[in-house]
């Protein structure tokens, strides 16, 4: 258990705009949660990065 991560991550507000929910930290300290911030960005591009778009199939008069 890491105390410091466990006290920014409990002092994490949320923010609703008209469009969006901004999460903020509001510890003095938030090298740790913006650290995780990165590793989960960075997780959701590598998740993703493998999927490509669909493409239609072009049909021809001799088959697929």
């Amino acid at each position: 258990m890491d105390y410091k991560l466990d006290i920014q991550l409990n002092s994490v507000i949320a923010m609703v705009n008209a469009t969006r929910t901004v999460y903020e930290c509001v510890s003095e300290e938030d090298h740790l949660f913006a650290s995780f911030r990165v590793f989960a960005m960075a997780q959701w591009q590598k998740e993703f990065s493998n999927i490509k778009p669909l493409t239609m199939k072009q049909f021809c008069k001799t088959g697929a």
